[in-house]
């Protein structure tokens, strides 16, 4: 018995043959999902048989549960803090 509802239309391109992909999806979110840290709201399954992957999942469909594992936005560096943090452009001290 299969978990996941197939969504009509053409999902992301396999990565590996590059034909469209099923898009699947939860028919509900159950304790099970709750109970992980994260979990795929969405993923793509590759149809070709003769595909060796199978299953892709993408980042941006990931739904964390605990707030504190939510990774961190990536801030910009500027040139003058990475020098006030000590880098510079020389190769390591060894």
């Amino acid at each position: 018995m299969s978990r996941a509802v197939v969504i009509a239309g053409a999902g992301d391109p396999c990565p590996r043959c590059g034909r469209p992909t099923e898009i699947r999806e939860h028919p509900r979110i159950t304790d099970r999902e709750r109970r992980r840290p994260y979990y795929y709201q969405r993923w793509f399954y590759c149809r070709n048989t003769a595909c060796r992957t199978s299953t892709i999942v993408a980042e941006r469909y990931r739904i964390f549960n605990t707030p504190n594992l939510v990774p961190p936005l990536c801030e910009e560096v500027s040139a003058t803090d990475l020098a006030a943090a000590g880098s510079s452009t020389e190769g390591p001290p060894w």
